[in-house]
């Protein structure tokens, strides 16, 4: 007697466990980057004088924020109108040392090194004390506009 053939629906069946059996030994797709904590700093009262470059700040990701910009609704219009005021305060007083250094020298500061020498001054006390801004925000010198500005790190 001779073996009967297999009925078509198994060797379907045949077919499609070895399809899955394959897929099975591929290697797993690797997970996302984990985005990097949050890292909130107490702001209040809290002053700084960290400035950062422009160009380097957008490279990392910055982005210039512009007073009133914020497209959110609710609270946090009310957090976005405290930071950008934040960043205001800070920006005149780093402006009236700029239109100082302009008087005196002619011009405002052509370099990032030049503008913190001068006008921010680090070590010394009669540099300018900047008011912390929010851990997602930053203060930058603008070299082609030469004044300062904040940056926003939306992936902080």
């Amino acid at each position: 007697m001779h073996p009967s053939p297999a009925p078509p629906q198994l060797a379907w069946t045949l077919l499609l466990l070895m399809a899955i059996g394959l897929a099975g030994c591929r290697d797993p797709e690797p997970a996302p980057p984990a985005a990097e904590p949050v890292k909130p700093r107490k702001t209040l009262g809290k002053t700084t004088r960290k400035v950062l470059r422009l160009a380097d700040a957008v490279a990392a990701g910055g982005v210039p924020v512009e007073a009133g910009s914020g497209e959110s609704g609710g609270i946090a219009v009310l957090s976005d109108a405290l930071t950008s005021a934040t960043g205001q305060i800070g920006g005149i007083a780093a402006e009236q040392a700029l239109r100082l250094h302009e008087a005196e020298h002619g011009q405002r500061p052509a370099t990032h090194e030049e503008f913190m020498r001068m006008i921010i001054r680090p070590g010394e006390s009669d540099g300018v004390d900047l008011p912390m801004l929010p851990y997602d925000r930053e203060y930058a010198y603008d070299e082609q506009a030469r004044r300062l500005v904040v940056v926003e790190f939306q992936r902080r």
